[in-house]
């Protein structure tokens, strides 16, 4: 890795770092830049702003948790060829993968919590993200299991909500509702309330 990467990834974690305990709005590009031990004009050799830090920060998140729509023929031999307990937990590993293996997610996801609130296009983009693209995918997986005969028949559309909105309540509960979280608490009560609610769904769907 060069001097100029490793300079650039310093200036993300430690922003990262500033917005979640401070706030994104009260932290200035000069404390950053004095953080991390460099001069404060240098910092713009690496970000233009204190947003386009955030624009990336959000970025490494949300490339491990976007659902894969646009690949539709995977998705579809993904569904085919597994198990309905194997496509049920579909990404799932996705997110396990980009939450515990890098703290900087934690403090990634208390700035977008705080800062959605009042930040309408922060807000659209988690929308988007969390809401409206896992509700599509998870309708065009409910209806090719249903096509191929391996879950009852009912309104896919319906399905993918009840499924999508459970997952985002346990999310927000955790991340909104408590006063102390981390990263690795929230995968712990996820893993525990998937796998009951899996069994369930298999009891309820399978033909």
């Amino acid at each position: 890795m060069s001097n100029r990467e490793s300079t650039r990834e310093r200036i993300l974690r430690t922003a990262i770092s500033l917005f979640a305990q401070k706030g994104f709005h009260k932290v200035t590009m000069r404390e950053i830049a004095k953080e991390c031990g460099i001069k404060g004009a240098s910092i713009y050799h690496h970000f233009p702003s204190k947003d386009s830090i955030l624009a990336e920060g959000i970025g490494a998140m949300v490339s491990g948790i976007e659902p894969p729509l646009e690949n539709t023929d995977a998705l579809m031999e993904f569904v085919d060829t597994n198990d309905l307990r194997t496509v049920l937990l579909f990404n799932s590993d996705d997110y396990k993968r980009t939450f515990s293996n890098d703290p900087m997610m934690s403090d990634i996801v208390r700035i977008v919590v705080m800062e959605m609130q009042t930040d309408l296009a922060l807000r659209e983009t988690i929308k988007n993200i969390m809401l409206d693209k896992p509700r599509q995918t998870w309708a065009i997986i409910f209806q090719r299991l249903m096509d191929t005969g391996r879950i009852r028949i009912v309104e896919a559309s319906t399905l993918a909500d009840e499924f999508v909105l459970h997952g985002l309540g346990m999310f927000m509960e955790h991340f909104l509702l408590r006063e102390e979280f981390s990263i690795q608490s929230f995968l712990i009560i996820v893993d525990d309330l998937l796998n009951r609610r899996l069994d369930l769904y298999q009891k309820l769907l399978e033909v």
